[in-house]
């Protein structure tokens, strides 16, 4: 194989509520059909931001309001600022459901509360 993709997964443990692992083989799948080789990195809670840095694809799935607050607490900062900072550059990226949500500036849940 000739090519390397490094797809970061975002929160697997955590945002995947909605099969969210069925979008990660189908992108192994269809870069296995074309000869590119896939690295996925999971990015967990602590994970450090190189392996947001060196990714080549965003992932992120969806998930429930806990969740997503636990996971806000993580990504704020040095996380967020450089996962925009690809997506500007170019940097293609899937967010499913309410992941999207942590590319604004807040997220009002159900209950008013601001993630």
């Amino acid at each position: 194989m000739k090519h390397q993709l490094h797809i970061c997964w975002l929160y697997p443990d955590l945002m995947s509520t909605y099969g969210d692992r069925g979008n990660i083989i189908v992108l192994q799948k269809r870069c296995e059909w074309r000869g590119i080789g896939v690295h996925i990195d999971c990015h967990g809670i602590d994970s450090p931001v190189s392996q947001i840095t060196r990714a080549d694809v965003l992932f992120m799935g969806g998930a429930q309001d806990r969740q997503q607050d636990m996971v806000s607490k993580d990504i704020a900062g040095k996380k967020t600022e450089e996962i925009r900072h690809k997506i500007e550059k170019g940097t293609p990226g899937l967010f499913i459901c309410g992941a999207y949500q942590f590319l604004g500036k807040y997220y009002k849940a159900a209950d008013g509360t601001k993630i």
